[in-house]
């Protein structure tokens, strides 16, 4: 069976069981295992303001549930919300009993506030109280990523693939890593685990489209493959960005520009919350020679999401070339000051830095 088949497949499945589980909360409205199921599916294909309904709903009817109060906060997180996210881990903090839990919570507030270097004690705290959970060793994977760590991604993860092989999320961040240091050899292989293991995953098919648009496979039968992916997945996980992105990318690098900024334009209208949606469309823009609109779609996505390390690197590379360059200095300025701030460990800040003062 091939990947687009798969990927069709598990679509319709995932419709049908939205369907269902909407028709079941309909007729008991009061539960809340069902609503719960419905809230998981939701934030699986990327529905997240869906989602965060279901999820109060659920905490409505159910307060105590530490676990569904974290996936509220890092969905609300992801949004940009960042007030909203650190309330929610606040009340799961107050919930939690467990200490290598509460120093997990303390770490996912920290990367809310943007503070890396109390978010990697406070996971390597919990890690080293309970190093058997792998959740620990992932997010502290996270925190090495966004910091641009690899091969702190790569010491983490080594403890948890010795013992299991298999882990699908542990093998998704260390071949991210190993591409990064330029191990092909063992990302290839790594890779290829991914694809026996979990080839309809989201994400592995995410990147093995990724893979086909850096090599340019968008004409003639490769381009159709690649085009048949991408519409398969936007079938899966209709509200993700990057698939969004991905098909974007596949227009422009075929030449047909106002295409590929249109399915972005489009995405931000319908989902502006999404701080990603802007930061892809502000790029697209700036892609395609339009350095004011680009200018200011990053700073949209700025303003929704002020911590995130791609996002200031997206503003230093498009507002150099954008119009009123006074004004533009002014705040290229301002956002370098904060940048070198908060990811004064981070080598590409300070090369961005340097390019965009020059």
């Amino acid at each position: 069976m091939n990947i687009q088949l798969f990927i069709a497949e598990k679509s319709a499945r995932q419709q049908q069981k939205i369907i269902a589980l909407n028709k079941y909360i309909e007729k008991y409205p009061q539960g809340w295992k069902k609503r719960l199921e419905l809230a998981d599916l939701l934030y699986e294909i990327g529905n997240w303001s869906q989602a965060v309904i279901e999820y109060n709903q659920v905490i409505e009817r159910q307060p105590q549930l530490l676990d569904v109060h974290l996936k509220l906060g890092k969905i609300l997180q992801l949004m940009g919300q960042q007030k909203e996210a650190l309330q929610v881990y606040d009340t799961a903090l107050f919930l939690s009993e467990n200490p290598g839990t509460q120093y997990h919570i303390k770490g996912l507030i920290a990367v809310c506030e943007g503070d890396n270097e109390k978010a990697l004690t406070a996971f390597n705290l919990a890690a080293s109280l309970e190093p058997d959970q792998v959740f620990h060793r992932l997010a502290l994977s996270q925190v090495y990523q966004n910091v641009e760590n690899p091969l702190g991604i790569l010491r983490t993860l080594e403890p948890v693939l010795a013992i299991n092989p298999d882990d699908v999320m542990s093998l998704i961040y260390s071949y991210d890593a190993l591409m990064v240091v330029g191990d092909m050899q063992t990302a290839k292989e790594r890779f290829n685990s991914l694809i026996a293991l979990a080839g309809d995953d989201f994400r592995v098919i995410q990147r093995q489209i990724d893979q086909r648009l850096l090599a340019r496979m968008v004409s003639g039968e490769e381009g159709k493959i690649t085009k048949k992916m991408i519409t398969s997945l936007l079938g899966t996980i209709p509200h993700s960005v990057e698939v969004h992105k991905s098909l974007a990318y596949y227009h422009i690098l075929r030449g047909d520009w106002a295409q590929g900024v249109e399915v972005l334009a489009k995405f931000t209208t319908e989902s502006p919350n999404y701080p990603y949606g802007w930061y892809y469309y502000g790029l697209s823009l700036f892609h395609t020679g339009k350095y004011q609109q680009g200018a200011e779609m990053m700073e949209k996505a700025y303003y929704l999401y002020p911590h995130d390390r791609k996002i200031y690197q997206g503003l230093c590379e498009i507002l150099p070339f954008a119009p009123h360059p006074e004004k533009s200095k002014t705040i290229l300025a301002s956002i370098v000051e904060e940048m070198l701030t908060r990811f004064p460990e981070c080598w590409s800040m300070w090369t961005f830095c340097l390019s965009a003062i020059a």
